[in-house]
C-alpha cells in the first residue's frame, strides 16, 4: 500500500499519479487518491506496476466514490455535477458494462434528501439504480425523480444506466401502501 494526498494508505493500483493533465482539470480533487509524492521525470515506468495516469472513466468513478466518502449526506453540488457530467461524457458502448456494474455494487446516484420525500430513510442519501426512477407523475410522492434533479443527466442516468421511469406497478404500490396505513380511503 502506498500513501494518499488525504492520508489514507491504498493500493498502488488504486492511486493516479499527480499529473498536470488530472490536477489541473479536477482541483477540487486533490485530496484524494493522488499519490503523496513529486512527480518524477520518468514517471511513465511506473504505469507497470499499476499506477493510473489517465482522466479515464475509472477516475471519475474512483472519484465520485471518494466523494461519497468524504461528503456522504452533504456532497458539493458542483463537484458531484461536474463528476456526472465527466462519467456521462466518457463513456461509451465500449464500458458502460463496466459503469453499470460499478454503480450497481456501489450506491453512486446521490439524491438530496427533502422533507417531501417520505421513502428516503434518514442518512439514506446514496442509491443504486434499481432504487431510483427516472420520471414519475407528481402525484407519485414516494419518488424524487431524478430528471427533476439532474436535468441534463439523460444519457447516463436514463440511457446508460437503465433507469426506468415509474410506472402503473409504482401507482398501484402507492394505492396499497395508503390503503394499509389510511383504511378510511
Amino acid at each position: 500500500k502506498v500513501m494518499c494526498i488525504d492520508g489514507i494508505s491504498r493500493s498502488l493500483n488504486c492511486t493516479y499519479l499527480p499529473l498536470g493533465n488530472l490536477t489541473d482539470k479536477v482541483l477540487y480533487l486533490k485530496s484524494a487518491l493522488f499519490l503523496d509524492v513529486e512527480v518524477p521525470a520518468d514517471w511513465e515506468h511506473f504505469k507497470i506496476f499499476g499506477l493510473k495516469t489517465s482522466d479515464d472513466l475509472g477516475f471519475y468513478i474512483e472519484c465520485l466514490s471518494s466523494l461519497k466518502k468524504r461528503n456522504p449526506t452533504d456532497p458539493p453540488k458542483e463537484e458531484l455535477s461536474i463528476l456526472y457530467e465527466q462519467i456521462q461524457a466518457q463513456c461509451s458502448d465500449i464500458n458502460k458494462t463496466l459503469l453499470r456494474q460499478r454503480f450497481n455494487e456501489e450506491p453512486l446516484i446521490y439524491i438530496p434528501c427533502e422533507d417531501s420525500t417520505p421513502s428516503l430513510e434518514s442518512g439514506s442519501y446514496w442509491f443504486k439504480p434499481s432504487d431510483c426512477v427516472w420520471h414519475a407523475p407528481k402525484c407519485l410522492v414516494k419518488f424524487q425523480p431524478l430528471n427533476k434533479i439532474y436535468k441534463n443527466m439523460g444519457k447516463l442516468f436514463h440511457q446508460i444506466l437503465e433507469i426506468r421511469d415509474a410506472g402503473i406497478v409504482d401507482v398501484v404500490d402507492v394505492l396499497d401502501n395508503q390503503s394499509i396505513t389510511d383504511p378510511s380511503q
